[in-house]
């Protein structure tokens, strides 16, 4: 998950917060828990380093101290790129922001890695108005969702969740037109434990 904190989210931070706990309890209550849980508050330059961990109530704790810098300068792209880079493939990142970001530059980059590392990028935005072509283009490369702050709850955002793991268990891609022998390989996240 990653989490705009800066300035102009101060009054939506405490929101995020409630959100981001409500989506983790729910997984834990619902069985769907990721194998690492990343964290990636961004605002102003330089977005510092995640917080990875399997904890979930470390991870509840990080979010927790959570608060709102005052700058105004948010790293929307560096943020999802922090995200990626230290979850496993097929993951789903969700970003609450409600910018469209500064670091637009690296926009193509990001998708790209979304799209290499299979994983499903959601934005949830909390301005009013309409949500930036930029994230409805993210979410469409990637196969996540952007919806509006105010219109999302977090047993809709966990389902969603429980079914991209489910069907991630055996994708199968069908080649056509194949001639001869040839080799095809398949990523698997060996991070996945079944508990008895």
């Amino acid at each position: 998950i990653a989490i705009d904190r800066s300035a102009s989210m101060c009054e939506e931070i405490e929101a995020v917060k409630v959100k981001v706990a409500e989506i983790v309890q729910t997984a834990l209550e619902t069985g769907v828990t990721p194998s690492r849980y990343v964290l990636v508050p961004f605002g102003d330059p330089p977005v510092p380093p995640p917080i990875v961990t399997t904890d979930p109530q470390e991870y509840l704790e990080a979010v927790m101290l959570l608060d709102c810098s005052w700058g105004g300068t948010e790293q929307f792209w560096t943020a999802i790129q922090l995200g990626l880079t230290n979850a496993p493939p097929y993951s789903d990142i969700i970003v609450f922001t409600d910018e469209p970001g500064d670091d637009t530059e690296r926009k193509d980059g990001v998708i790209g890695l979304a799209e290499g590392l299979f994983s499903q990028v959601s934005v949830v935005y909390s301005e009013g108005g309409d949500i930036p072509e930029d994230h409805l283009d993210l979410c469409k490369a990637t196969g996540g969702l952007c919806i509006q702050f105010n219109q999302v709850n977090a047993g809709d955002i966990v389902e969603l969740l429980s079914s991209s793991i489910e069907e991630s268990k055996a994708i199968i891609s069908q080649f056509n037109d194949l001639s001869g022998f040839s080799l095809k390989g398949l990523q698997v996240d060996t991070t996945l434990v079944e508990e008895p």
